[in-house]
């Protein structure tokens, strides 16, 4: 059973991969495909991308603040080279509202991985010229990171989780949400909780804030490790049953909802 872990930089820095092995099982592969600075628009795309290609993971598990999942934006030209695929560029270009330079510029971005990766050039080069600058940003991070742009979000982002639960389960894969602990309280959580168990998508909060020491924060928004492996061991006990339950459905000769709707769509299109 093939498990793709996807996300942003909480992903990397909060999932401990081989704890998270261990805590699954030997019957369950577990990939992690985590890009920096990315959201929710990134996400879709990237794994209607992946999902062309030929990947047929059997859970997608997607990780984020609820601000995340439903920023309206997407990581720019790095996102246009990386994430993004031919074939959906102007519906990526239509939901981020891109005028026609934004166009343009994923267009260089598609077929030049320099134009598509400048902005993390750039990065370096300022980690290069100033040495403390990973200090600074840690620093700034336990200034406090707000989620006062997710405080402007709808009642309910049950929306964007049909829309990618859909796609999963299209290509045969099931929805999993996980809602990262933070020095600051998500105030939107229970709304993503709420509509995942309307859309029978799991949305999971293995740690709230509080029960991780500060100290176990890298910079006040991302785990250090002692803090990764804590969320990682409660993660993968929430997740255990779940995955358990699919298998035992298929021994029992019944097909997961994944499966009942791939046949539905492939029915829908004779």
């Amino acid at each position: 059973m093939s498990i793709l872990f996807l996300g942003n930089s909480i992903t990397h820095s909060d999932i401990d991969l081989p704890g998270m092995q261990a805590g699954l099982g030997n019957d369950a592969r577990v990939v992690c495909w985590a890009v920096d600075d990315t959201n929710y628009l990134d996400w879709l795309f990237g794994l209607k991308r992946i999902f062309r290609s030929g990947a047929r993971p059997d859970y997608v598990i997607v990780g984020g603040r609820s601000r995340h999942f439903l920023a309206p934006h997407v990581r720019g030209n790095f996102f246009a080279h990386y994430m993004l695929d031919w074939p959906d560029l102007l519906d990526a270009a239509r939901r981020i509202k891109a005028n026609a330079n934004a166009i343009c510029s994923m267009l260089i971005a598609q077929g030049s991985a320099f134009y598509g990766s400048r902005e993390e050039i750039y990065k370096r080069l300022v980690t290069w010229m100033i040495p403390r600058f990973a200090h600074l940003a840690a620093v700034l991070n336990r200034a406090g990171v707000s989620d006062a742009a997710s405080a402007a979000m709808p009642p309910s982002p049950g929306d964007r989780i049909w829309e990618m639960k859909e796609l999963c389960a299209i290509h045969g894969a099931r929805l999993i949400l996980w809602i990262p602990p933070g020095q600051s309280r998500d105030r939107n959580a229970q709304a993503m909780v709420e509509a995942g168990r309307e859309l029978d998508v799991p949305v999971l909060v293995p740690i709230v804030e509080g029960q991780i020491p500060s100290k176990d924060y890298a910079d006040g928004f991302h785990l250090g490790p002692a803090g990764a492996r804590m969320l990682t061991s409660a993660l993968a006990r929430e997740l255990k049953p779940l995955i358990a339950a699919t298998a035992d459905q298929e021994l029992r000769g019944c097909q997961p909802a994944s499966r009942i709707a791939d046949m539905n769509v492939q029915e829908s299109r004779k």
